[in-house]
């Protein structure tokens, strides 16, 4: 009601606002008039990247966390682990894959909300016990028992070979802008999601890696092994993420 100019993350997300801002009578015969497309409204600016590269200081998993190797295949779950993401098709997924590829480690890289007057949401102790269930807790999956620091995060990220993100099929879905992706972006590191959000259309698009349909454990399976295994497919991803990460820096989203 009292905003002269409203920012928001994608196309979808100003068509949501865009409602919002009509059923509060902000739009108006009057407003439309004048401003046609509601440019003077509202304007699209998604979430940026640094400009300058990330760096590794200091080791995170290899070698340090026990179970993962200076040789393994990490899969990186970047961010939080929320109620309206699907971790379990990921578990299950490498269950399948470890099989073939003893090699793989799965890491969730942050479990507690820095917050401490955030709980832990319900999510985590489920995906920890279907990870035990089927024996691969602490061999093939891993989680981190608090949370990273942001200015610490390049550490994981340029030790990690493959970021993951994987959600069920919900609104949340629909409107999201998931920030982690950009981290994947950021660190040059290709990436396996699930599709219908914003990140799974440009990951496919663009070719960043691959962007499979929710809970499909065998379209997961062959998207994960494809990209930690298929040379061809890793560096056809990695060129592409260096072209498409330049459009994503904070000087250039907000010009």
């Amino acid at each position: 009601l009292r905003g002269d100019f409203f920012l928001c993350a994608t196309d979808r997300q100003k068509h949501l606002y865009l409602g919002q801002l009509m059923t509060l009578g902000r739009i108006t015969t009057s407003t439309y008039a004048d401003d046609p497309h509601l440019d003077k409204l509202m304007g699209v600016v998604p979430f940026g990247l640094p400009e300058e590269a990330p760096h590794h200081d200091a080791p995170a998993l290899r070698g340090v966390v026990p179970g993962i190797g200076k040789d393994d295949a990490i899969i990186l779950w970047s961010g939080g682990l929320y109620n309206w993401f699907d971790p379990f098709t990921l578990i299950r997924a490498v269950h399948v894959l470890s099989e073939k590829r003893p090699t793989i480690r799965l890491y969730f890289q942050g479990t507690q909300h820095p917050h401490p007057g955030v709980p832990e949401m319900p999510v985590v102790a489920q995906a920890r016990e279907l990870a035990t269930s089927l024996g691969i807790l602490d061999t093939h999956v891993f989680f981190n028992d608090s949370w990273v620091p942001y200015a610490t995060r390049a550490n994981y990220l340029l030790e990690a070979d493959l970021g993951v993100s994987t959600h069920r099929s919900h609104i949340e879905t629909t409107f999201s802008f998931r920030t982690r992706i950009l981290d994947y972006l950021w660190a040059n590191l290709p990436m396996v999601v699930t599709d219908g959000d914003y990140f799974g259309d440009l990951v496919q698009a663009e070719g960043l890696g691959r962007a499979v349909p929710a809970e499909d454990i065998d379209a997961l399976v062959e998207a994960l092994d494809s990209m930690l295994f298929d040379d061809k497919a890793r560096a056809s991803a990695h060129r592409a993420l260096a072209r498409v990460a330049g459009d994503y820096q904070w000087p250039v989203v907000l010009a």
